[in-house]
């Protein structure tokens, strides 16, 4: 059934909108579309980087703002933030020694670009997944560049290693940071206070929109807090257990056009 109060929309990408094979999911952009057209609000929200999100939103031919690096970024597509959390240098630098020492791999952000010590297959698939190049500085290039990072990514190998060193990422920084896994094998972590259901709060208040007003839609663990915020929360078919615990709603999978059925049947009343 159509909700007519669902003003505003915030979607994650990756694993909602978007396939394994970085594809619009059937249905996604004539939904979108239409939404739009009704004077429905859109917005992307999404661990990435603001200028691989970029590439998504015009293709939907959206103008909203989009919400990047899990909430830490909320800023127009111009370029002009609403409002951002990086790191203090310091903490930054612990964070980095950190992971050197267990020899883990990470990418860190500044600028909108990105930075990693060394190139490793998981660098390549990243770079081709997000249709950027990033830059190889070795750790010490990432500490020398830490006056605006708002994200760290850590990468391990298995879903049982990113679950031990988030494990470990959390108790050594109680209380410092905030790490989300948002893959089997990423850790993403930030200040505490960001999250994707901050972001989608930011932007309800920059709209004049309720949260009882808006619809989330996601599939991992960082989108857990926007699920939650949102007056619809809908977790996809393809979503961890943790997710659709969360969640008003469970839709189908992304191959099977979820995220286009739950605007058809929450806003669009199809």
């Amino acid at each position: 059934m159509a909700n007519n109060r669902i003003k505003l929309i915030v979607s994650d990408i990756d694993g909602t909108l978007l396939t394994k094979r970085y594809e619009f999911a059937p249905g996604v952009e004539e939904a979108v579309a239409e939404a739009r057209a009704r004077g429905v609000i859109f917005v992307v929200c999404t661990g990435r980087m603001h200028a691989a999100a970029m590439r998504y939103a015009r293709m939907l031919s959206l103008t909203e703002p989009i919400i990047s690096y899990n909430g830490a970024v909320v800023k127009e597509q111009n370029g002009d933030v609403i409002e951002a959390s990086y790191f203090s240098p310091s903490l930054f630098g612990r964070l980095l020694l950190y992971v050197e020492a267990r020899g883990w791999y990470a990418q860190s952000y500044e600028d909108d670009e990105f930075y990693y010590p060394r190139a490793i297959p998981a660098t390549i698939e990243y770079e081709e997944a997000n249709k950027l190049k990033g830059h190889e500085v070795g750790f010490d290039g990432m500490l020398s560049r830490s006056a605006r990072v708002p994200k760290l990514l850590v990468m391990r190998g298995t879903a049982e290693e990113t679950d031990e060193a988030l494990r470990d990422i959390k108790k050594s920084f109680d209380g410092e940071i905030l790490a989300v896994k948002s893959t089997a094998t990423y850790i993403e972590i930030t200040m505490p206070g960001v999250s994707k259901g901050h972001g989608l709060s930011v932007l309800a208040r920059r709209y004049g929109v309720s949260l009882g007003e808006t619809m989330a839609m996601g599939d991992a663990g960082n989108d857990i807090s926007m699920i939650e915020a949102a007056g619809v929360g809908v977790a996809m078919g393809n979503a961890t257990d943790d997710v659709k615990a969360a969640a008003d709603f469970v839709t189908t999978s992304v191959d099977d056009g979820g995220s286009a059925m739950a605007i058809n049947r929450f806003v669009l009343g199809k």
